[in-house]
């Protein structure tokens, strides 16, 4: 999948699966197979077992959790904005 968001352009990733790192030696050589590509790619890899990837300058929200912070928020303050919403 990697070789083929390269071939279109894609220049970062986010991988939300788990089964890597806390998989074992056969997950982390996974894991390890999956950096080494993107980096080979020029592709920017996060993840993997992320809840996603927040730039609020950027305005981009690519997360499995809400809500999106505000534009210019803190990290600290957006993690305390979605922990206060959950209790």
């Amino acid at each position: 999948m990697l070789r083929a968001c390269a071939e279109r352009g894609v220049r970062a990733a986010f991988v939300a699966s788990g089964g890597y790192g806390e998989a074992g030696e056969e997950g982390e050589g996974a894991r390890a197979r999956a950096g080494a590509r993107a980096d080979a790619l020029g592709i920017v890899l996060a993840g993997p077992n992320g809840q996603g990837v927040i730039s609020t300058p950027e305005s981009l929200c690519a997360q499995m959790v809400a809500p999106y912070p505000r534009p210019g928020a803190s990290r600290s303050r957006a993690r305390a904005a979605t922990s206060s919403r959950r209790s």
